[in-house]
């Protein structure tokens, strides 16, 4: 059987860019219509047995040890639509002022938007798994850790799964492929990363040092990625990769201006929390696809007003083993 991990929340907010172009109301309804027939498009597209959305829930544990990481990030509030509307009526220059109010206007989109995504997010993950829109999200986790665990509790324990895609447009979750484990990137079809490729591209004197997904994570904090992640460039000045490399396979000689570096690596590395989420992933895995009854989707869509035919959700049900179907 074949299961499929989707980055959820980068899938909420393209969608949300989409649905909410213009002057038009903002609202979850249509945003959640819009994702669920984006999710399954691409369950079809890799005829999954079933389908896990994957999620983010903050604060992330990766902050504990790498207090910058994505702290390049800045959020609008409505402090700041307030402020620029006072700034707004206190500028006499009429171009001016129109820009002011212009850019309130998309602020206060940004925050209306943001809030739709909410209220869809969290509505699919209390009701979602009783018409086949499963999540998992666990504080403290980004979906990519949580995609990573499952990928390898599927590889390495007893499941009735024997294949898992991953679903994202996020290039750091490539270095969670494994033999059973493929990436496909969600906006290229043909962009597909198979474990016996990725690990060619490690040099061959490190493929008995590190672990694919270890080598991804070196290449991150020794370059920096999109996470905002800085760059210690006196440490690039006195070990090359090699020497970093060589330390990670083995950490009892590891000098101490580079037990910083290796303290942050433990940070990002999702399999050191494996033990403590075992259990959980396996009662996950356990749930049965595709979920129960149709009738749960008209309730929640007497709720959320998605204009989704029952018909759509129940073939996506049915597409899954559903229980309702069996």
């Amino acid at each position: 059987m074949k299961l499929l991990l989707i980055d959820a929340d980068f899938i909420l907010y393209r969608n949300s860019a989409m649905v909410f172009r213009g002057n038009g109301e903002v609202r979850s309804g249509p945003l959640t219509k819009s994702f669920i027939l984006s999710v399954w498009k691409i369950q079809k597209q890799h005829m999954a047995d079933k389908v896990i959305l994957c999620w983010d829930k903050k604060p992330y544990h990766k902050e504990g040890e790498i207090e910058e990481y994505k702290g390049d990030r800045v959020y609008a509030s409505d402090d700041d639509v307030k402020a620029l509307n006072e700034k707004a009526e206190l500028e006499l220059d009429p171009i001016k002022k129109k820009e002011i109010e212009d850019e309130a206007w998309r602020t206060n989109r940004s925050i209306e938007s943001y809030k739709a995504r909410g209220e869809t997010k969290y509505s699919l993950i209390n009701s979602g798994s009783g018409f086949g829109m499963q999540s998992v999200i666990k504080k403290g986790y980004e979906a990519d850790d949580l995609a990573y665990l499952i990928a390898h509790h599927v590889h390495t324990s007893e499941t009735i799964y024997d294949s898992v895609i991953l679903a994202s447009i996020d290039g750091d979750w490539i270095g969670f492929v494994n033999p059973i484990t493929e990436y496909h990137r969600t906006n290229k079809a043909k962009d597909v990363h198979l474990y016996e490729d990725e690990v060619k591209k490690i040099p061959e004197q490190y493929r008995t040092k590190v672990t694919l997904a270890e080598w991804h994570l070196i290449h991150q904090l020794y370059y920096g990625n999109h996470n905002g992640i800085n760059i210690d460039k006196e440490l690039k000045n006195t070990y090359d990769l090699e020497s970093i490399v060589n330390f990670s396979a083995d950490r009892t000689t590891v000098p101490d201006p580079l037990k910083n570096f290796f303290t942050r690596l433990d940070c990002m590395d999702a399999l050191n929390y494996y033990d403590q989420c075992k259990s959980y992933l396996s009662f996950l895995l356990s749930a049965p696809s595709g979920g129960k009854i149709i009738g749960e989707w008209y309730t929640y869509e007497e709720t959320y007003k998605t204009g989704l035919w029952p018909n759509v959700v129940g073939a996506f049900m049915k597409s899954q083993n559903s229980e309702a179907f069996a």
